[in-house]
């Protein structure tokens, strides 16, 4: 109604009240259905059942570098210098998630084995 009554003298009254009325339609309906949107999805990927091992081989500094919005099909993952067989080996260390490589590998980073 303020709304109505600020534009009342102006020529246009008519137009701006519907172009506001329609603007605020707009806002609601776009606020409706984005609160029905399903919501995401989350897995909790923290604690035991992981491995680690320390790569000391791999290959690290001809890395692409990737760009947030990259389509992940795009992204190569490179494995182990080892195979992937390797985290089943007792070179691998079960590992509790989150962590660090620095906090678990301190002594052999420190040794440059």
């Amino acid at each position: 109604m303020f709304i109505s009554l600020l534009f009342h003298h102006s020529e246009n009254s008519r137009t701006w009240v519907l172009l506001l009325r329609m603007t605020f339609f707009l806002f609601f309906l776009s606020t409706a259905l984005i609160s029905n949107a399903q919501p995401r999805t989350i897995t909790d990927l923290s604690g035991k059942g992981w491995k680690l091992w320390y790569d000391k081989d791999a290959a690290w500094n001809t890395d692409e570098l990737f760009l947030p919005g990259t389509p992940v099909a795009a992204i190569y993952a490179a494995g182990p210098t080892g195979g992937w067989n390797v985290l089943n080996t007792t070179k691998a260390r079960d590992v509790n998630v989150p962590g660090t490589v620095e906090g678990i590998f301190t002594n052999t980073i420190l040794a440059g084995r």
